[in-house]
């Protein structure tokens, strides 16, 4: 009798075993699945708000996914194909956002600039382009033209042993990438006037306009610059997690310039 107890037992505890050795391999299987699924859905992503998007959906997808077994006393083999399975979907998520939100965070610097410009033509008193272009870069009216020069030269990533003609390339080259037209340091007051008036004209500011029509116009239009930062400060709070470091750092940086200056 003791001995059909036990070999009853031993069949139980076997079964118990297989059991539990079935439900990880299912669970394993589960998880193949669950990661496929989602690789494919990122890969189709082309977009940052589309990444946004998606990554907001993915986090409690990703919670209901583990929430399946978060019970269960799984063994270490199973627990380290699960942890190597999202630590690779995750390498793959970093490599995705960095390829999205690149492009989209120099579209925000450069939205960035562009209002912060506005608003110094908005509120400078003083006409001349000069001082206009010396308060944007940060440079005080009364540092000499070589301190100026020094001065511009490291915002715009120029050594200073750089050539006059190589310096002034690099500002039209800056000036286009940041803020969407080419300055040219050699011009005129009136040429300058020119590119800017141009400038403004591709953005709805009639340059013919009265002042305080061409003023609301800018108003305007920094407040739409606004709410597009703003949007991207928001939605940057909800993917910063998932972002490369460096990014991450651009992004930051970029978010303080935001709520400090606009």
């Amino acid at each position: 009798m003791k001995k059909l107890t036990l070999i009853i037992a031993a069949v139980a505890i076997g079964f118990i075993m297989t059991s539990c050795g079935n439900k990880e391999k299912e669970l394993m299987q589960n998880a193949t699945e669950f990661y496929t699924q989602a690789e494919t859905e990122l890969k189709a992503i082309e977009n940052y708000e589309g990444f946004v998007t998606y990554f907001q959906a993915f986090k409690q997808k990703f919670k209901d996914f583990t929430a399946t077994y978060s019970n269960m006393k799984l063994s270490q083999e199973t627990q380290q194909f699960l942890s190597d399975k999202a630590n690779a979907f995750k390498a793959l998520e970093t490599q995705k956002a960095g390829e999205l939100v690149t492009p989209y965070l120099e579209q925000m610097e450069k939205t960035f600039n562009i209002s912060n410009f506005l608003n110094i033509l908005l509120t400078e008193d003083d006409n001349n382009a000069e001082q206009k272009f010396r308060k944007f870069f940060g440079i005080t009216p009364e540092a000499s033209k070589e301190e100026a020069k020094k001065a511009l030269m490291t915002t715009i990533g120029v050594d200073p042993s750089a050539s006059e003609e190589e310096c002034a390339k690099a500002l039209e080259n800056w000036t286009n990438t940041k803020l969407g037209f080419a300055f040219n340091p050699n011009a005129s007051d009136e040429e300058i006037d020119k590119i800017i008036k141009n400038w403004a004209s591709s953005m709805g500011i009639d340059p013919n306009a009265s002042k305080e029509e061409a003023e609301k116009a800018i108003e305007s239009q920094i407040s739409k610059n606004k709410e597009t930062l703003d949007s991207f400060v928001k939605s940057y709070e909800e993917i910063k997690e998932i972002l490369p470091e460096e990014l991450k750092g651009r992004c930051e940086q970029l978010k303080n310039s935001i709520n400090e200056n606009i």
